[in-house]
């Protein structure tokens, strides 16, 4: 079972190499080819052994890395009962070879040349065909092409941060290395307009998203709030995936979408969906990650919620009293108790869709309770400047004055 698996360890290294087969959204999207798609690093799912069944025992961990230029190399290593294991591919419960492929986009199969491993001769200079399948929620799976042989194994992408000082540039051709992540690229973006590239690359790309006074996975929540609240699709293929690299969790990107439902239009959330659908499947991220229909809701502040609902009553019950009962049972006694975000951050998704959007007149209550709940007085300044970017000077000045309306209060 051991040398089975280690068989399709490297099998699947050849096969990644070709690890894209391509769906029918794919063909029309921002890349073309295979060979495009699997670039990067790939990180072991599960085995299947040659029964059909699921490899439970001995099963190494390791990584595979596909290059630009044709090169691949793979470490992978056992657990403490396979460390003496030794055969063609490992030794002594290590694997680690490198070497270049060919792919057969027509076949779905790929060649893995073998250059250099630790096993030394027994298998450098050997060429392993193999065949690939990218499945639709962006795993790898690898098969022998040997009709007697009938092991399978799984990767999933390998996903890393930007590293600080990346240009928007470099980040988006890693990005756009794998499967589509952007819309437009740099160079589509000069095509029509050098200055917008240039600025879109100096101005938020290499200092805007790096200001301190706003940590990165903030920025991500404040991007995706203000494009789902003005419907901007054209920026959520490459915002959602960044917020998800600056750290916002599958869960709190699915609530901030079905929060943004309620403050920003039933349309909006679901063109979100759309786009969210998508990158959920390219990633891996199946229903376990997402927050549940009804979980178990934070405790409520009665005192704060009997103010407000008296509030609500006097200025709106008179003229939409169906306003004033879904307002109370549905979002306050509800949606703002859903624990999948944290009070202050869905207080922040929801000032930063009523800035984007021009609706003003809610943003004290909102902005005060985001402040109330963590919100510091510097991250709600740098919201504004940060939001300037993506709703626009316009919105972000007729903010300004109710902002400094909060702060000047709040001092008091």
């Amino acid at each position: 079972m051991t040398k089975i698996i280690t068989v399709g360890m490297l099998a699947v290294l050849t096969a990644v190499s070709g690890a894209s087969q391509t769906r029918p959204e794919e063909k029309n999207g921002r890349l073309g080819t295979d060979r495009d798609r699997f670039i990067g690093a790939w990180r072991l799912a599960s085995i299947t052994g040659p029964d059909g069944k699921p490899v439970t025992t001995d099963v190494p961990i390791g990584m595979l890395i596909y290059t630009a230029d044709g090169h691949m190399s793979v470490q992978l290593m056992y657990p403490k009962s396979a460390s003496t294991l030794s055969n063609d591919y490992v030794q002594n419960g290590y694997e680690a070879s490198f070497g270049s492929y060919d792919i057969n986009e027509a076949t779905h199969t790929v060649i893995h040349h073998v250059q250099g491993s630790n096993t030394g001769d027994a298998l450098v200079g050997r060429d392993l065909p193999r065949v690939y399948q990218f499945r639709a929620d962006g795993r790898l799976v690898i098969k022998s092409a040997r009709t007697d042989e009938h092991w399978s194994a799984t990767w999933e992408r390998h996903l890393t941060k930007r590293a600080a000082n990346e240009p928007l540039e470099k980040e988006r051709e890693r990005m756009n290395s794998n499967t589509a992540r952007s819309a437009l690229t740099l160079e589509e973006i000069r095509t029509v307009s050098p200055a917008l590239a240039k600025y879109t690359q100096s101005s938020i790309g290499d200092d805007l998203w790096k200001r301190a006074d706003l940590s990165p996975r903030d920025r991500g929540i404040v991007t995706v709030a203000a494009l789902i609240a003005r419907n901007q699709t054209i920026g959520m293929l490459h915002y959602f995936n960044l917020a998800l690299d600056r750290g916002v969790k599958p869960a709190e990107l699915s609530e901030i979408i079905t929060h943004l439902a309620f403050y920003s239009g039933w349309s909006n959330a679901l063109s979100a969906v759309a786009i969210a659908k998508d990158i959920f499947a390219q990633r891996g991220i199946g229903q376990d990650q997402l927050p549940a229909e009804a979980p178990k809701l934070l405790p409520i502040d009665q005192a704060a919620e009997a103010d407000r609902a008296a509030r609500v009553q006097q200025d709106v019950g008179p003229v939409a009293p169906g306003v004033v009962q879904y307002t109370g049972d549905l979002l306050f006694h509800e949606l703002w108790l859903r624990p999948a975000l944290a009070p202050r951050d869905r207080s922040l998704v929801t000032v930063s869709a009523l800035i984007a959007s021009g609706q003003v007149a809610q943003v004290p209550y909102h902005l005060n309770r985001a402040m109330n709940s963590g919100l510091t007085k510097g991250e709600a300044s740098e919201v504004l400047t940060h939001l300037a970017f993506y709703a626009g000077w316009p919105n972000v000045m007729s903010a300004v004055p109710v902002v400094k309306g909060v702060f000047e209060k709040r001092n008091d």
